[in-house]
């Protein structure tokens, strides 16, 4: 429960949304966001590493995700 009240609670264009939670026999599910990839799913399908502007480029959204959370006083584990 503190897990789902946690994400409910974010507001950032850099976190994944919540949509909302059920509990069905004793598995909690989580409604959230489509997330349509992740720069692993981009290193197996092209099959190279990633140059250093689509690093920086990821990177600048996580740490901006980063400095949301801390700002709020939370921290991603």
């Amino acid at each position: 429960m503190k897990e789902i009240r946690f994400i409910s609670l974010l507001d950032h264009e850099n976190c994944l949304k919540h949509y909302g939670s059920y509990i069905k026999g004793n598995t909690v599910w989580m409604v959230m966001e489509f997330c349509l990839g992740s720069a692993a799913d981009m290193l197996e399908v092209f099959k190279k590493p990633l140059k250093e502007e689509e690093i920086a480029a990821i990177m600048s959204k996580v740490l901006l995700a980063i400095k949301y959370l801390h700002d709020n006083r939370r921290i991603h584990r």
